[in-house]
């Protein structure tokens, strides 16, 4: 009973003592205090009782008074921890750090295995002589014979693994299936870890890829061939985006439900920043095993995610591990110097009850994406969505290094990520997710196809055009992942966003090789992923709106009847 009025309870309880003893109310709550009544026969039996006395009243009433408070998560974390605080700078500095070590994993390779310019070595000369570029003394020597040894220029690089192990000539082709490869590791690293961290949780699986991310990079720096060099970059690129994606899921769930659509598209810029923070690194450490060595130190400190940074209550409730969830709760709301009552209980989500369409909702699975045909048509233009800004967005950063200014390039194609994730924060509550998918596509596409038909003469022209192409790219791939959520019902969501990314993978894949096309025509992989852009821009305005909906629960409320303009 809970006795909620201290009036109210005071009766109550002196009714209920009254009623176990014959003396009246004000004798057996004297009584029950240890005091002395008239009645010396009653007293006596009181005090030679068995029973030990009840507890005051005033404690009574205090444990009576305080209930049990269910709580579900998204309120605990809004108002008890509170929508941000130390608590938010501290975990989200250490995941953020996690997250932008995927760029070392997945673009350390464009300094590690960088091609300079060489000839083939003539009379036993170490020395580079940019005069014999245009002579036949490349790939053979001045008989005519195959050439087995080279000279680079080691103006751009100090030293790289395609040089030291002469990955060029007839072995040239080894270095676009290394990139491809590298690539394939993104695929199967995102399979992975998104299971692994289900399974055992966001910061064992963090910890666990922050591991073997060092471990690759470090032994990469020993590596003694380009097999061996070209494996540990796989594992390099598969881990790296275990980090990405486990740091961004753990953010996620413990984001305020206030800031959650903008901050889950900054939380893309970790990944910039990772970028630039690379490409400085590089710039001053020009020997690739160095570099690689660095990189693995560097990286090592992020290991102690396991020792310091609390599992998120979101993961642990859904495991049944509520008591641990409120500690981890507790946790953050100390750091916020909040005081987390005791009384506090996470409440369970149950699952919706089936309607009058329940037997129908029972069927729902992956099968119905492919069986009904507005869903069907959403996936195809999202799935290619997903693989045009994928193959862009790599695609873009990859061939950009590709001569002497390579640090300058790099460093611009990452810094030129940031507005892009800027402004489609900005915008995305009041213009809506189709238009800034669909407008960026097509900007960025435009650009790409500007770009590939300015001449070499004008690289500077050229470089401005990719890097507006490369922002449009960026936006739309801040978009596209929040987008697809919210366009496919609740028992089919996770099927569709594996899909897409899968696909996506795919477009990564082509990445590494579509700057190799300039050899059949130069403007060639521009205006390629230029088009690819355009295409997907303009499908993407066929898709609904989903600005100001609910998430769909079913199929028929995923449909989205109310028709919206562009």
């Amino acid at each position: 009973v809970s006795l909620k009025q201290p009036l109210e309870s005071l009766k109550a309880l002196a009714k209920l003592q009254a009623a176990n003893c014959h003396h009246g109310d004000t004798a057996c709550l004297s009584c029950c205090r240890g005091e002395s009544t008239p009645d010396s026969t009653s007293t006596s039996e009181h005090s030679n009782s068995s029973t030990p006395p009840p507890p005051p009243l005033q404690d009574e009433y205090k444990g009576s008074t305080e209930e049990v408070q269910f709580h579900t998560l998204d309120q605990i974390i809004d108002e008890d921890i509170g929508a941000f605080g130390f608590f938010h700078l501290f975990i989200g500095f250490f995941a953020v750090c996690v997250q932008g070590s995927f760029a070392t994993g997945v673009y350390a390779s464009v300094f590690t295995d960088f091609t300079p310019d060489y000839h083939c070595n003539i009379n036993n000369s170490s020395l580079f002589n940019r005069s014999r570029l245009d002579s036949d003394w490349i790939c053979s020597d001045e008989y005519g014979d195959i050439c087995t040894d080279w000279v680079y220029d080691r103006s751009v690089v100090e030293s790289s693994a395609s040089q030291e192990f002469n990955i060029v000539c007839d072995k040239a082709a080894l270095k676009s299936l290394s990139g491809i490869l590298r690539m394939s590791g993104i695929l199967v690293g995102s399979f992975f870890f998104g299971w692994l961290s289900d399974v055992v949780g966001r910061v064992t699986s963090m910890t666990l890829a922050s591991t073997i991310l060092a471990s690759a990079q470090m032994l990469t720096a020993f590596a003694w061939d380009y097999l061996t060099f070209t494996l540990l970059n796989v594992l390099s690129a598969g881990s790296g985006v275990g980090c990405f994606i486990v740091g961004f899921v753990y953010l996620f769930e413990w984001i305020s439900s206030k800031y959650r659509t903008k901050v889950s598209i900054m939380l893309q810029s970790p990944f910039a920043c990772g970028y630039m923070y690379l490409v400085l690194v590089a710039y001053f450490i020009r020997n690739w095993r160095d570099l690689q060595l660095l990189l693995a130190i560097v990286n090592m400190v992020l290991i102690s995610a396991r020792f310091v940074l609390p599992e998120t209550a979101r993961w642990l409730s859904s495991k049944g591990r509520n008591e641990d969830a409120l500690h981890s709760l507790q946790f953050g709301a100390r750091m916020n110097k909040k005081c987390l009552s005791e009384k506090i209980r996470i409440a369970e989500i149950k699952g919706e009850k089936e309607g009058d369409n329940g037997s129908e909702e029972k069927n729902v699975n992956t099968w119905t994406l492919v069986k009904e045909r507005f869903l069907l048509i959403r996936l195809l233009i999202l799935s290619w969505n997903w693989i045009v800004v994928t193959m862009c967005f790599y695609g873009l950063s990859l061939s950009s290094a590709r001569d002497e200014k390579m640090y300058e390039n790099m460093a611009a194609m990452a810094a030129i990520e940031l507005p892009g994730y800027i402004i489609s924060s900005m915008v995305i509550d009041c213009w809506g997710r189709r238009p800034i998918l669909s407008f960026f596509q097509v900007l960025g596409g435009v650009c790409c196809i500007c770009a590939g038909f300015i001449p070499l003469e004008y690289p500077t022209v050229k470089l401005i055009l990719c890097l507006f192409g490369k922002m449009g790219v960026s936006a739309g791939f801040a978009v596209v992942y929040l987008y697809t959520a919210e366009l496919f019902p609740t028992k089919v969501r996770n099927s569709a966003l594996g899909l897409c990314s899968t696909m996506a993978r795919f477009g990564g894949m082509v990445a590494p090789v579509i700057g190799d096309l300039e050899v059949i025509y130069v403007p060639l992989p521009l205006l390629l992923m230029g088009g690819c852009s355009v295409s997907a821009g303009v499908m993407a305005a066929l898709l609904p709106e989903t600005q100001g909906r609910s998430l769909p629960q079913t199929v028929e409320e995923a449909k989205f009847t109310k028709k919206t303009t562009f």
